[in-house]
């Protein structure tokens, strides 16, 4: 829940109305964020975007690294994504009132079109990236980034490969302290 609220929530303070649980899920995801951006693995794969998308090249690897996720899901879970997908709509629907307003189109719209379980197909990829352009105050061209991804997808997708378990090893280790 905290994981899924966490780029809403802004600074130390607005955190303090929430359960401790949802606390942690927001730190964890700063911290996830914050291992992303500095790790090697994934400022390569940065790398390869910055001259077509600028700042917008972190929003894209990640959503790219989500598509690649999603693809070999039953290599990194036991739990099927389906079930995944179902329990997080779940939790959330169940946690509502702590949901920030703007947050709520985004699951809405998440849930309808059932985003995390088609993450998986390019198609999907290509109508968040154009949604997310349409939205974006400025000229993004993130609309355009799946043609950047089908570019470089052995790359970026070696780069997952070798990025994730390290993440899921920084995760694990962060679980244990918060």
């Amino acid at each position: 829940m905290g994981n899924f609220i966490a780029d809403a929530i802004k600074g130390q303070s607005q955190m303090e109305n929430f359960p401790v649980e949802i606390k942690r899920g927001i730190i964890l995801h700063r911290k996830i964020d914050s291992f992303t951006d500095t790790h090697p693995i994934a400022r390569a794969s940065k790398h390869l975007l910055v001259p077509r998308y600028n700042h917008f090249s972190g929003i894209l690897i990640d959503i790219f690294y989500d598509h690649f996720l999603t693809q070999k899901w039953n290599t990194y879970s036991s739990e099927p994504l389906n079930d995944f997908s179902e329990r997080c709509q779940i939790t959330i629907e169940a946690n509502w009132d702590f949901v920030p307003e703007k947050m709520k189109m985004f699951f809405r719209y998440m849930k309808r079109y059932d985003r995390i379980n088609d993450y998986h197909q390019l198609k999907t990829i290509t109508t968040v990236l154009a949604g997310m352009s349409r939205r974006a105050s400025f000229v993004s061209g993130m609309e355009n980034a799946t043609e950047d991804l089908k570019l470089h997808f052995d790359v970026l997708q070696q780069h997952f490969n070798l990025f994730f378990p390290e993440l899921q090893a920084f995760v694990k280790r962060e679980i244990e302290v918060l």
